[in-house]
């Protein structure tokens, strides 16, 4: 075969020579790596007076040789297998504190209503956060966005829960019409009897679902009732069968406790229970 054919000698001096001198090339620079694999000298200008530090390297095997030292410095984040001192070095430079504590993950003076805070549930989740090298500004702004969330979450079930009621306000308000205040004070009133005659909390999660639920406010709005009818039947008013006495005690409790099921009565100056209290306040 005919050399001056051959295409991979189209370019001209081949870029390593045996006595170290370049080939002409196609625009006649000079050849940067010797024969016995040294730089030449300067054979870093070619790349620009930023990499004037790389003139110190003679030869590919000093520069392969930092390269590979330049790699293995290189910070990694710790596997199962890093050493104590890996660790370390990791944490400082990723703003990793010594321990879990050196967070300084404090309740916040502004905590947004209706979020809580837990000091065990962020101690733990500090522990967990120094376990896998979390940075200490990392966590913080998570639990910030958290703080966020939360907020966000109690707003909307407050809005939710007004919602609600309003809702069922306007049920109660459909039925009853111009006697609603009057029913509810009613309803209220039986509610407060029942519930202290059984040691109920009023307050309790069990309790407030029941004086939501518009049935049951009805419901008690008749027992209201019975309870009113009971006690005019059980006490009795002068000149009844019921015998119409009672103490001075009962009759305070008529004036005084909008409980009383006739303590109604007597504010309107329903003659009967009106005369009974005065003969139990001079009994």
């Amino acid at each position: 075969m005919d050399p001056q054919n051959n295409d991979e000698n189209k370019g001209g001096a081949p870029l390593l020579n045996g006595n170290g001198a370049g080939g002409a090339g196609g625009g006649g620079s000079a050849a940067w790596v010797n024969a016995d694999g040294s730089f030449v000298d300067g054979w870093h200008n070619q790349f620009g007076e930023e990499y004037a530090g790389l003139g110190k390297f003679k030869s590919a095997a000093d520069l392969a040789k930092s390269y590979r030292h330049l790699e293995s410095k290189q910070p990694h984040v710790p596997g199962e297998g890093a050493t104590p001192e890996e660790v370390a070095r990791w944490r400082g430079l990723a703003g990793v504190p010594e321990n879990a504590d050196g967070y300084g993950l404090k309740k916040p003076d502004n905590l947004p209503a209706g979020v809580e805070w837990n000091d065990e549930q962020v101690k733990v989740l500090a522990d967990v956060a120094h376990q896998h090298h979390v940075p200490k500004a990392a966590l913080q702004a998570m639990l910030d966005k958290q703080v966020e969330l939360e907020r966000v979450a109690a707003e909307k079930q407050v809005a939710e829960q007004a919602a609600e009621q309003e809702k069922r306000v306007n049920e109660l308000k459909g039925s009853w019409g111009n006697e609603f205040a009057a029913k509810m004070q009613s309803a209220g009133q039986a509610w407060s009897q029942m519930a202290g005659r059984l040691g109920l909390d009023e307050n309790s999660d069990e309790a407030m679902a029941l004086r939501n639920n518009t049935a049951f406010v009805k419901i008690m709005h008749h027992v209201a009732q019975f309870m009113q009818d009971d006690g005019r039947k059980s006490i009795g008013t002068p000149g009844s069968q019921g015998g119409g006495a009672i103490g001075k005690e009962r009759a305070m409790r008529i004036i005084t406790d909008e409980s009383d099921p006739l303590h109604d009565d007597y504010i309107k100056g329903e003659p009967g229970v009106t005369a009974l209290v005065r003969a139990g306040l001079v009994s």
